[in-house]
């Protein structure tokens, strides 16, 4: 038998008590009765000493009684068989998330993650079961459960501090909420190869930056069960500074870079200097910058190096993020092959709006070659091609090499013709029964239209197509409709022609049909072609560190790749080139050599890194994750004691032994109650009789 209240047991020591009451309280036995004393008043007797119980039934009853309710409040319970397997708990399943994140790189943030993750690892129960993984912009695995399911915990620890101490951070940004994702999955797929149910941890060990990525988090299910620690890992100096290009480097024409200098709410330097690392300059700006706030600072250009220029913030105590690297300023050359018959000057045609949307682009040194005009050596980026024009016969080559072709179908009359010429067979095309349309349907995920996807850039619905023409597709067609007529007919579709693509407008944009040229998103609709057609994706020059340098790939496609770690790239050849899309992995420029040219991307590390304040842990908690504390040997005792003492409670609820001995007691007590007025009775009854 146990007990849950065994201090109560001490009151068993009030049997003393009826003990000693039975010891010493006596009267004389016999009473003899004198005449002479009659006179006097009685005085109670003393008392003596006795070596002789007297009335032991009574003092049992007594005794017993107070044992039973000393028994009753200690709450008496049996154990039963599987008492010992009570404290028996399931070895934790952890999965070990690091942060890789450019963030990482300040000043002894790496070293003391990887501190914490050792001793909180020596710290757990043996033979608890660890994943070892690792996040930043993507996610890899560092030790799998597979891999470290066979091994000793020693042998699981060092193989952990190796892998660690053979990798540092990368470039890259903080997407927590990817990472998390892909942690719980292979938790999950973990749990259904084990046949042991364990509960399951997942350690986040981050520096904690508020810059991180939680997109995604708010969606996730998290298990039944699963505790979310959060190890930081802290810098040896607070706050950070950080320099960034405020935008593409497209104004080749300024005189000045723009820049944004981040500061950090926890900084405790508010003072910077920012000038050309590889230029001489005798005259660096200053700036200040509050805690917490930013600035966007104009740095007179200066003379760019063949690779680039750097600007380098100064004042800054960690240095990750005080470079900016801007590419050298160039404005190659692109050809513009319209083939309409009429005027450069005609208000009412194609070509006028055409002109005047390109010829204002910073990116290119743009000329126009109509019909008849000779093309040189020099094959046209972008060939307008209007429905009714006659086709030369170096425009479908030129296509499947690499150009850009937009046929813009002004008129039914030879638009299938044209399409089929161009590599569109099989397609109908007729005048449409329903005028006065907007495009309803819009593929802002498609690269040409990305830069529309914003909600201040999305509304195209002021553009009114006053005439068009439904474009029937043949089956089994193998292109993109970007944008659809509120008929449902095909507005702009795009389709692929060897190494180059053709893009079709099923509308002008002249006024007689449309009020596109008037828009003004018609530039950058027809800049975005032109970008396209020159190999430039939507992103331009200046990048981030885990962007691609390019998507949809350019045509024709880049030789070679050089990258700031001073190598060359080969890309692949053939289909396999198709698909490419290589990632920034590191900050510095980027020469492409495509055709022949070279093209430089600015590739910079990730703004919202520089933003290193340690974030608000309750931000996690309203995004539902279940924060908590992690399993060590000394929680496993705790949670041991309590396990057991849960049980004790239990089942002194369930037998209730302490009710029984209540009812006991309650019996004892009528029992010496009815005994001792029987024996007062009989005491009463002799000395009457006496």
């Amino acid at each position: 038998m146990s007990f849950l209240a065994p201090l109560f047991l001490v009151g068993a020591a009030a049997i003393a008590g009826p003990i000693l009451f039975h010891l010493w309280r006596r009267t004389p036995r016999g009473r003899q009765v004198f005449s002479t004393l009659m006179f006097l008043v009685p005085s109670p007797p003393r008392m003596t000493n006795r070596s002789r119980l007297e009335h032991l039934p009574l003092l049992l009853l007594r005794g017993l009684l107070l044992l039973l309710l000393v028994l009753a409040f200690s709450r008496p319970f049996f154990r039963t068989e599987d008492w010992d397997r009570i404290a028996e708990q399931p070895l934790p399943r952890v999965a070990i998330l690091v942060d890789r994140s450019a963030s990482m790189r300040r000043d002894g943030v790496w070293d003391h993650a990887r501190e914490e993750i050792l001793d909180r690892m020596s710290a757990s129960p043996a033979g608890t079961r660890f994943g070892i993984f690792a996040f930043a912009d993507d996610w890899s695995s560092l030790a799998s459960f597979d891999e470290c399911r066979d091994l000793s915990p020693s042998t699981v620890r060092e193989l952990t501090g190796s892998r660690l101490a053979e990798m540092s951070p990368t470039w890259q940004g903080t997407r927590l909420g990817l990472g998390v994702a892909r942690t719980i999955a292979a938790l999950q797929e973990e749990e259904t190869r084990d046949v042991a149910e364990r509960p399951q941890e997942l350690w986040i060990v981050s520096d904690l930056a508020e810059g991180a990525d939680f997109g995604g988090l708010e969606n996730i299910e998290w298990p039944a069960g699963l505790r979310v620690v959060v190890v930081a890992a802290e810098a040896k100096n607070p706050g950070n500074a950080g320099l960034q290009p405020v935008a593409d480097i497209t104004e080749t024409a300024a005189d000045v870079v723009r820049v944004r200098v981040q500061n950090s709410s926890d900084s405790r330097v508010e003072e910077f200097t920012i000038d050309w690392e590889d230029v001489a300059s005798d005259d660096p700006v200053r700036v200040v910058v509050p805690a917490g706030q930013s600035r966007v600072v104009a740095i007179p250009r200066a003379e760019a190096a063949e690779g680039g220029t750097v600007l380098r913030l100064t004042g800054d105590s960690e240095p990750f993020d005080n470079v900016a690297w801007v590419p050298r300023v160039e404005r190659p050359r692109r050809l513009v092959a319209y083939l309409g018959e009429e005027a450069a000057d005609d208000p009412q045609g194609l070509r006028f709006f055409l002109e005047g949307a390109l010829s204002v682009s910073s990116l290119f040194d743009v000329r126009f070659a109509g019909p008849n005009d000779p093309l040189d050596t020099q094959r046209p980026s972008l060939i307008v091609i209007p429905s009714g024009a006659s086709i030369p016969g170096w425009v479908t080559e030129s296509i499947k090499r690499g150009s850009v072709g937009l046929i813009v179908l002004t008129q039914t009359d030879g638009a299938a013709d044209l399409l089929a010429r161009l590599g569109l067979t099989g397609a109908e095309v007729a005048e449409a029964p329903e005028q006065d349309q907007r495009w309803a349907e819009i593929d802002f995920e498609s690269p040409w239209l990305a830069p529309f996807a914003e909600a201040r850039y999305s509304d195209f619905t002021g553009i009114r197509f006053w005439k068009h023409r439904s474009v029937k597709l043949p089956e089994g067609w193998s292109g993109t409709i970007l944008t659809r007529f509120e008929n449902r007919d095909p507005a702009w579709f795009v389709q692929p022609v060897g190494m180059g693509r053709l893009h079709v407008m099923a509308s002008g944009w002249q006024p007689s049909d449309s009020q596109l040229a008037r828009s003004s998103k018609f530039p950058p609709l027809m800049m975005r072609l032109l970008e396209d057609a020159a190999g430039i994706s939507a992103g331009g020059r200046q990048k981030n560190v885990g962007d691609r340098l390019w998507d949809p790939p350019p045509q024709p496609a880049p030789e070679a790749i050089a990258v700031p770690k001073d190598s060359l790239v080969k890309l692949p050849d053939g289909e396999e080139s198709a698909g490419y899309r290589p990632l920034a992995d590191v900050p510095g420029i980027y020469q492409l050599t495509i055709d022949g040219e070279p093209r430089l991307v600015a590739v910079n590390v990730p703004p919202d890194e520089t933003r290193t304040s340690p974030m608000d842990l309750e931000r996690l908690v309203t995004l539902g994750v279940p924060v908590g504390e992690a399993t060590s040997t000394a929680s496993r005792a705790r949670e041991a004691e309590r396990l057991t003492q849960a049980r004790r409670e239990d089942l002194e609820r369930e037998q209730k032994i302490w009710w029984w001995l209540i009812l006991a007691a309650a019996g004892c007590l009528l029992l010496e109650a009815a005994y001792a007025h029987w024996l007062t009775r009989r005491r009463r009854d002799a000395e009457a009789a006496a």
